[in-house]
This record gives structure tokens, C-alpha cells and sequence, in this order.
């Protein structure tokens, strides 16, 4: 999947290139890059100054483009704040990313960018300006090495079949109690494996698997009728999210895409393995994952609508093949 907008139906949002590079590797084959010695807590400050950029992260099956600047500071211990008019960017302080700036191209239509890297060199996240205000944006972020602890290696992953008690336990204690932004701090953590191995145990009406299959029909069913949701892409550390409805929803091969007027989401449908409607509180949200257990995508309610039909909306999913369980009645 690349970070370029192929949308059949609708002019892409200032994508400068066919195919954007995927890798530090690849990106230095095109342009200058320097590492920087800023993190995400840095970038996610700087960032609110933007006026015109490009930003995309994505996932191993999913992808969101929005166009402006980041709305205001959210880190994972800020309350979960959704902006209207501008991308909302969160971002998990801690997280062991590297950053790095490449020069603008214009010969090949390559813009300047801040990247957010893995520590297999990676693109998760990227920033990509071209105005002279943005570039000077751009810019003050300081250039070096990076901090010891960035691009370390993940601790090794659980062993496949292991349940995690400990998380399971914590978890069914505070799952009512948390806020929106406490539930995709789970997804920032380790990818949100650890939360997807919780799911089913969760307890009775707090999770439940609906048909992945239904997706399209479902975002289709959205845009029809002008009903707002939240879509959200966690990379590596981060999450990105916007809100309102939808103006468009398209297919290509696997790829389904559904548009906004400053923004578009891509999931890649053979990707997604298992899709779950998840239940805290008043907040529902269909939360999807791939084989590996990677958290790929969330949708959700918009906050300014009315959360009783979303519920209702959900409730009515019809339930993964290979069970079938009732959902609960709407909260």
C-alpha cells in the first residue's frame, strides 16, 4: 500500500507523487535526509503550526491522508480530543521512534517531509510540505543524532496461544471507567496486540466479532446518508484521526477508499482479518486487526451526533461466519 491517494473518483488531496517512498532506505535514493534528534512529543508541538501539509500514517492494511495541520497538543496522557477543522495527531511520548527530514525535490515532484520511523527504518508516519511557511516549520525541528533509546527493538512478542492474564485483569477492571483516548492508548502500545488477545475475554457484551465482509456496504450505508464517524490509523507510537461524513466511498481490488473534503481513508480488505465491535461505556467503536493480531483501523462515533443510532448501527452488524453470538441492547 503506498502513502499516495489512488482514488478513482476523486482529485487526490496535493499528492505529489505516484508512489511515496516506504523506507529511510528509499527515501534517501531520491533526496538529501538527515536524522533528527527531536521526538514525537516535539513533532506533534511543531506540527500545530502547519497550514498546508500532507499528512498520512498507516498501518500494515490501513492508511489516513488529511491535509492542514495538527490540531491541538494530545499526547496519550491528555483527554481524548477530537478536532473538526484540523488532523488530530496523538502521540505516546515514550515511544522509540526516530524522526528524520528530507529535502524537496521539485524535479521529481518530491516534497520536503518529516518521517516518523520504526527501528527497521520504516515509514509510518509522514509530514509532506511544500509552501515556505511549512518548510520553515519543517526546518526548526533540530537535526542529530537521535535520542539512545530511539528505534529500539520491541520486547519479544507473547507466544502465539498465551492469554494474558495480568493485561486481561487490568483491563476488565478499568474498561468502563476509561475514556476514548484511554482505550487507543491500547493500540499505540505494542501495535494494540496485546488488547486484541484481550478482546474475547473481556466479558459478556463488552466485545464481540462482526462480519469484516460487511465493510464496504457499511461505509457505503454511511455516505449515503450523511452520517458522520471517527476513522483511525495507529503507527508506530501515534495515532491519526478526523471526524465528519463522508462524500465518497470507492473500490479497487482489495483497496476500499472513503473520502472527506480534507481527507481520505484507505483499508486494505485482504488484510483484515477479524473485525470487533468494542463496548466501554457509551463509546462503540469497530475496531480491526490483521493475522498477526496488529491493530489496523478504528471507527467510531462522531462525537457531535447522536451516539444511541451509532449504537444501534453496530448492534445491527451481523456477526463474524463462524460465530454467533447476540449482541447486547444498546447502553
Amino acid at each position: 500500500m503506498f502513502d499516495s491517494c489512488s482514488h478513482p473518483r476523486r482529485a487526490c488531496l496535493g499528492c505529489p507523487a505516484p508512489e511515496a517512498p516506504q523506507t529511510l532506505e528509499e527515501l534517501t535514493e531520491f533526496t538529501a535526509v538527515e536524522l533528527l534528534s527531536a521526538d514525537l512529543e516535539s513533532l506533534a508541538m511543531v506540527g500545530t503550526y502547519l497550514e498546508s501539509a500532507l499528512v498520512t500514517t498507516r498501518s500494515p492494511g490501513a492508511m489516513i491522508l488529511g491535509q492542514g495541520g495538527y490540531g491541538p497538543f494530545q499526547t496519550a496522557a491528555s483527554p481524548w480530543r477530537l478536532c473538526p477543522s484540523r488532523i488530530t495527531l496523538r502521540v505516546a511520548v515514550s515511544a522509540p521512534a526516530v524522526l528524520a527530514r528530507s529535502e524537496m525535490r521539485p524535479d521529481m515532484r518530491l516534497p520536503g517531509s518529516i518521517v516518523v520511523l520504526d527501528g527497521e527504518g520504516a515509514i509510518w508516519h509522514r509530514v509532506q510540505v511544500v509552501s515556505d511557511h511549512d518548510l520553515r516549520v519543517a526546518a526548526s525541528l533540530e537535526a542529530g543524532a537521535p535520542a539512545p533509546d530511539c528505534g529500539r527493538e520491541a520486547p519479544d512478542p507473547m507466544p502465539e496461544g498465551v492469554v494474558p492474564l495480568t493485561a486481561i485483569r487490568t483491563a476488565r477492571r478499568v474498561w468502563d471507567s476509561a475514556d476514548t483516548g484511554e482505550h487507543l492508548n491500547d493500540l499505540l502500545a505494542d501495535g494494540g496486540k496485546t488488547r486484541r488477545r484481550c478482546l474475547p475475554h473481556i466479558g459478556t457484551g463488552k466485545a464481540w466479532r462482526c462480519d469484516e465482509s460487511v465493510l464496504p456496504s457499511f461505509l457505503e450505508y454511511l455516505c449515503e446518508r450523511s452520517i458522520p464517524l471517527m476513522r483511525s490509523v495507529p503507527g508506530h507510537g501515534l495515532l491519526q484521526a478526523q471526524s465528519g461524513a463522508l462524500e465518497d466511498v470507492a473500490r479497487a481490488g482489495s483497496l476500499l477508499m472513503a473520502a472527506c473534503p480534507n481527507g481520505v481513508l484507505t483499508l486494505d480488505m485482504a488484510r483484515i482479518d477479524t473485525a470487533w465491535v468494542v463496548v466501554a461505556g457509551r463509546d462503540w467503536q469497530i475496531e480491526l486487526y490483521d493475522g498477526a493480531g496488529q491493530a489496523l483501523a478504528v471507527l467510531g462515533a462522531d462525537p457531535w451526533t447522536d451516539r444511541r443510532h451509532w449504537q444501534s448501527l453496530l448492534a445491527s452488524l451481523p456477526p463474524a461466519r463462524q460465530q454467533a453470538p447476540a449482541p447486547p441492547s444498546k447502553g
